[in-house]
């Protein structure tokens, strides 16, 4: 998937000052997920208690990168077809807000939740709740 989200910044990157905010808090976001990814990967490979031990903040840095690529993808759509003179432009530009909105407000908690997501175990497994 990380794959198809850079292909999303690109496109967004290249759609002009509109799409613009959506490009780079994407792009933080998807840097972000990848880089807490590998380290999920890296330690969990060899020991599956550290990745559970993350797995809650990691789904939610996931799912957070993961709407905000949907939302990248809805803005491009929305763009195209303003740019077309198709559609509802009222609606199409609220999109275009939401979008804004989205990357500009939501996006950068995912950056939040890279020490949650890459802490490991020992705290958790040293606890007794």
């Amino acid at each position: 998937q990380v794959g198809r989200m850079r292909a999303t910044v690109a496109e967004l990157e290249a759609g002009g000052d509109a799409l613009a905010p959506v490009a780079t808090e994407l792009g933080r976001a998807v840097d972000a997920t990848e880089a807490t990814g590998r380290w999920l990967l890296e330690h969990g490979a060899t020991d599956p208690v550290a990745a559970l031990a993350v797995a809650t903040p990691f789904q939610r840095l996931f799912s957070l990168t993961a709407a905000g690529w949907v939302m990248g993808r809805q803005a491009l759509v929305a763009s195209e077809r303003l740019a077309a003179g198709e559609g509802d432009a009222a609606f199409l530009e609220q999109k275009l807000v939401t979008a804004r909105f989205f990357a500009r407000n939501v996006l950068p908690e995912v950056h939040g939740l890279v020490a949650a997501s890459t802490s490991g175990q020992d705290d958790l497994v040293a606890a007794s709740f």
